[in-house]
């Protein structure tokens, strides 16, 4: 079972006290935890330290991290990105053990993610599908009949393999 952290706004150290509840209730439940950057990242510097600090703690609780921000962006970006989520050699980056990255601007992304991810023993969750209603819109359907998701996977292959 993979852990969820999805924090509602409020200031930093109710965010770290939630996450860090949250991993010492159900942490031994789990494999992972997934926090979402993005309610993190909101609340600027002091959102950062909350990730980082929830991190920490389910590092130390055995368990590993997936970065959820599905980043993606040109090549470049994508490796800053990746540098940042996952560490480099010399930098740790967040200490991500895996990351949600978005295929949509092309494989030279997830090249670069996975040149970044792979030295740092890191993973990469290819995003393919969300959960929300758009995702199921019929602009997303190909005129061949082969479903977007059934083309981003198909797409994503050579990058991945």
């Amino acid at each position: 079972m993979c852990l969820g952290l999805d924090p509602d706004p409020g200031p930093a150290t109710g965010v770290t006290e939630w996450c860090l509840g949250l991993i010492e209730s159900a942490g031994a439940s789990c494999v992972a935890v997934k926090p979402q950057l993005a309610c993190f990242e909101r609340l600027g510097p002091p959102g950062w330290e909350a990730l980082a600090q929830t991190v920490a703690a389910a590092q130390r609780a055995g368990l590993l991290v997936i970065a959820d921000g599905k980043r993606g962006d040109v090549p470049h970006t994508a490796s800053v990105y990746a540098e940042n989520l996952v560490g480099t050699a010399g930098e740790s980056g967040l200490g991500a053990d895996a990351a949600t990255v978005n295929p949509l601007m092309g494989g030279d992304v997830l090249d670069a993610f996975l040149e970044v991810a792979e030295p740092a023993g890191a993973g990469l969750f290819v995003l393919v599908r969300t959960s929300n209603a758009g995702a199921l819109a019929p602009s997303f359907r190909q005129p061949t009949g082969v479903s977007w998701k059934g083309e981003v996977i198909r797409s994503s292959l050579p990058s991945l393999s």
